[in-house]
């Protein structure tokens, strides 16, 4: 599998199946206090990000220890197409 330039994509050792993204976007309209039908997800997907470490800015020639997070941006109201 590759990105259009060429890129590798690395896979994930637990990748998520469809019944764990229904059951995280469940979870996050109960988090959200909205129902399913007055929201709406944009978007969702695994982000990296790097932990608030001072050492991660100060080490040089060293890998940089990422954690991977799942998320979702979700929408309420109506969408409309201008």
């Amino acid at each position: 599998m590759s990105v259009g330039s060429g890129t590798p994509l690395k896979r994930s050792p637990q990748p998520h199946d469809h019944t764990t993204n229904l059951k995280l976007r469940k979870l996050a309209f109960e988090v959200l206090e909205w129902s399913a039908e007055s929201a709406r997800v944009v978007r969702e997907g695994r982000l990296f990000c790097l932990a608030p470490d001072s050492n991660n800015w100060t080490r040089r020639g060293r890998s940089l220890k990422m954690a991977s997070v799942h998320v979702l941006l979700i929408t309420q109201g109506s969408f409309n197409i201008v």
